[in-house]
């Protein structure tokens, strides 16, 4: 089975739950948009040097895969943590050679009294994706919750 892993910060005061349902969008797309940035960079390198096929290449198989099992979209599991928890786990499976990101809103707004204020590239939370079976074990002895289910 493919799976993305969302991981939402909950360490954040203004971290709603509708802001969390936001977030987590924000940041199925940024996958997918790293996923094209991964895919095309490939595709052009492979034609440049006529080189064999680059594991981004796979990693957009696998996507493809995933699009499938669910009629356009696949199983996705939505986990809260902290900021440093978040760095902890994606430098980990970036390190192992998982497809990992963390993901910063650009704009962010922090509620002030009766006024409030933007505040830019703010780290909101971040995702793994592959195959269960290796992001598992990375995620199991974290003791994450589903976001929303504690």
């Amino acid at each position: 089975m493919v799976i993305q892993y969302a991981f939402i910060r909950t360490d954040m005061a203004s971290m709603t739950i509708g802001r969390s349902c936001a977030q987590a969008m924000h940041i199925a797309n940024k996958m997918v948009s790293d996923l094209v940035e991964l895919y095309n960079a490939a595709v052009q390198e492979m034609r440049r040097r006529n080189s064999p096929v680059p594991p981004a290449i796979a990693i957009w198989h696998l996507y493809q895969k995933w699009r499938a099992e669910a009629d356009g979209f696949g199983t996705a599991l939505v986990f809260g943590c902290t900021e440093r928890e978040l760095w902890q786990i994606v430098q980990t499976a970036q390190r192992v050679g998982l497809h990992a990101n963390i993901v910063e809103d650009p704009e962010y707004w922090v509620q002030d009294g009766d006024s409030g204020h933007i505040v830019r590239d703010v780290v909101v939370g971040g995702y793994i994706f592959g195959k269960k079976g290796d992001i598992s074990p990375l995620v199991s002895n974290l003791n994450l919750k589903l976001l929303g289910m504690d």
